[in-house]
């Protein structure tokens, strides 16, 4: 079941060559998965099991014929197509799952909450200092006060957000560690849709960190405001 799951390409081409001396002995391999490109590389007969009932069985060439690929043949006879949501959803799933991808979102957060801090004192000297006028002296600085509060507002949300990059690259470099990367491209041979579904993954982990982030920022900018 699954036999190459989190292997490494190396670790995949092993196994699939042991399999493959094992059946040319005359031994037979009852092989599970869902890596149908893997799959079509490796056995001789096919069974596609769908909700329970075995809706093909027979020779892998009998059952690929007038289809381009495995793939292409299991949601014809399925009468499904994969959808772009169900690549995106596998992508997210697979990304929250990673301990280092929970550790980089976590370390960004801290980094944008000192920046948030930073700020909160900021407007409390602000506002301790504010004048009839409207401006106010931070630092031995005069300020405007209500161009002041909302451009350090905005810039305390987006100056960590050029770390955001890490975030990719760090979710990439677990997927590719763990032997990850290389069963998404088996799973998905359509190169441009795992890409559009890693893309599409990394911008919902971006978005939830900007609502904590921006969400902080409203918490803080209130509490200085109104101390």
């Amino acid at each position: 079941d699954e036999p190459v799951n989190g292997l490494d390409p190396e670790g995949i081409r092993t196994i699939r060559a042991f399999l493959r001396s094992y059946a040319d002995d005359g031994n037979t391999v009852l092989l599970s998965s869902h890596l149908m490109g893997e799959t079509a590389q490796t056995v001789d007969d096919i069974v596609i099991i769908n909700k329970g009932r075995i809706i093909a069985d027979g020779a892998l060439e009998q059952i690929i014929a007038g289809h381009a690929s495995l793939e292409d043949a299991f949601f014809a006879l399925t009468g499904s197509r994969p959808g772009q949501s169900c690549i995106v959803r596998s992508e997210l799933t697979k990304a929250l799952t990673l301990p280092s991808v929970w550790i980089i979102m976590v370390i960004l957060t801290a980094v944008d909450l000192l920046f948030q801090l930073q700020l909160f004192l900021f407007n409390q000297e602000l506002i301790a200092n504010l004048r009839g006028d409207g401006t106010s002296v931070v630092n031995s600085v005069p300020v405007v006060a209500d161009e002041s509060v909302f451009g350090d507002y905005v810039a305390s949300i987006f100056n960590p957000a050029i770390l955001l990059p890490l975030l990719s690259t760090v979710t990439a470099g677990a997927e590719f560690r763990t032997g990850q990367l290389g069963m998404s491209v088996l799973a998905v041979p359509r190169r441009m849709r795992l890409l559009v579904g890693k893309i599409v993954a990394v911008a919902f982990q971006i978005l939830i960190l900007g609502t904590l982030w921006i969400g902080a920022a409203k918490v803080l900018l209130h509490l200085a405001l109104h101390s």
